[in-house]
């Protein structure tokens, strides 16, 4: 009876060795994986966007460091689906007015985007240096000088404000 009761103590024994080796390895192989998206930041965001397809963040962040790339028309359809999810985001309105632009989109849509970042974020400075910069580029000089002076009364030392008041004083 001893025996047998040795033998069943061996036995249990090598199941358990066992069973610890194949989670070890299995978590090995896991951790492998999971550790190619962290590659860079556009193949950590798509994974992310992939495995929580109704997160606005997450499309927002693929979107953002794909316009920052350059890859302007995926930035787009990134953060349009953001948008979709949550509209509220002006960091996401901001980068999809930045890619709209880049491509060379409708103007209608361009300074839209930009509007929406700034009804979303009243404070979002840069959007309100890009806005200026297109509607000077479209010839709205009107709405470009409200915009200046909307930025030098909420941001009066912002680093860009001589810059756009000369290129409002030199637009035509």
């Amino acid at each position: 009876a001893e025996l047998v009761a040795f033998g069943l103590e061996r036995g249990r024994g090598r199941i358990a060795v066992a069973v610890v080796v194949l989670v070890v390895a299995t978590l090995s192989i896991l951790t492998v994986q999971r550790n190619r998206v962290w590659k860079d930041e556009i193949t950590f965001f798509t994974d992310q966007a992939a495995t929580a397809p109704y997160s606005a963040r997450s499309h927002s962040n693929l979107g953002i460091v794909l316009q920052r790339s350059g890859n302007d028309a995926g930035a787009v359809v990134a953060l349009q689906r953001s948008l979709e999810i949550y509209s509220d985001n002006s960091h996401a309105w901001y980068a999809l007015g930045v890619a709209l632009y880049n491509l060379r989109a409708e103007p209608k849509q361009i300074l839209q985007s930009f509007d929406n970042a700034l009804r979303f974020g009243p404070m979002h400075h840069d959007a309100r240096v890009k806005l200026v910069l297109v509607l000077l580029r479209f010839g709205d000089k009107e709405n470009a000088r409200r915009q200046i002076d909307e930025l030098a009364r909420r941001a009066p030392g912002h680093p860009m404000l001589p810059e756009l008041r000369t290129r409002l004083a030199a637009a035509k």
